[in-house]
């Protein structure tokens, strides 16, 4: 059994699941991993080339984020996004979330709970499989090595603009400065008050082929993290956005 819920803040999650519905490319579902510290929404997309999943978008939420939280096993959970997104687009400021079931239903029990006037719109959100044990979040294969900020708005910029050259993108990172570019086309970034430059030098690539979700992501953080390996060359954008959690891009072949 699992049940959680968040204090009025579900049209947060709406525009995190929004931001998920930009990426999923036709995916109809995506996981959904419950644990006793954590409950984590994501999906993969793949290249069509090789068949391998090589973006894995996540947001990964902690207990504290929660008015109420109850799961005593790991859980792993496929579910429908899409009706998941349909339910969130009613939620307003005042809602309460609250999601509950059981491994042993073909679904999650969704509830949107006015603070207000403790009015509920209830529905099922459909779930075509569940496990125990392994959460299927994927990891880099060390810590982040590499670690740099932008702010959030000139990251949105740079993107918009070297997404009009191409989609493969790259940072390299500098003691002092990071060059972020497609191509032969770069941007200088100095270490400064604004952009900063933590752990090693390194090379990292990215994509911003899905450049409607990462400018989505953007618009609801102050601040985008780019993380890495100084081995590299594979990353994360990491996206903060208030209390309810990070909104996370895995690039490349990760674990």
């Amino acid at each position: 059994m699992y049940q959680f819920s968040l204090d009025p803040t579900g049209f947060l999650l709406r525009q995190a699941v929004s931001t998920v519905m930009q990426v999923q490319k036709g995916h109809r579902y995506c996981d959904l991993c419950i644990s006793p510290n954590s409950v984590t929404f994501g999906i993969s997309v793949t290249d069509p080339s090789t068949g391998i999943p090589n973006i894995y978008f996540t947001l990964p939420m902690e207990p504290s984020n929660f008015y109420t939280f109850r799961c005593r096993r790991i859980l792993y959970l496929k579910v429908d996004i899409r009706k998941m997104h349909d339910q969130l687009l009613r939620a307003t400021a005042y809602d309460f979330l609250s999601l509950s079931g059981d491994i042993t239903l073909d679904h999650i029990d969704f509830e949107l709970v006015d603070a207000r006037t403790k009015q509920i719109k209830a529905t099922e959100i459909p779930v075509i499989s569940s496990n125990y044990g392994r959460i299927a979040i994927p990891r880099l294969f060390r810590e982040y090595q590499v670690i740099v900020g932008i702010p959030a708005e000139m990251f949105r910029i740079m993107i918009l603009t070297l997404h009009q050259i191409g989609f493969e993108a790259y940072a390299e990172v500098r003691d002092t400065v990071v060059f972020l570019g497609v191509g032969n086309q770069a941007v200088a970034l100095p270490k400064d008050e604004k952009c900063i430059i933590e752990g090693d030098v390194g090379i990292l690539l990215f994509s911003i082929e899905n450049i409607k979700a990462l400018v989505s992501a953007s618009i609801l953080s102050k601040m985008v993290w780019l993380l890495g390996q100084s081995g590299g060359p594979f990353a994360a954008l990491n996206f903060p956005f208030g209390n309810l959690g990070n909104v996370l891009f895995y690039f490349g072949p990760v674990l």
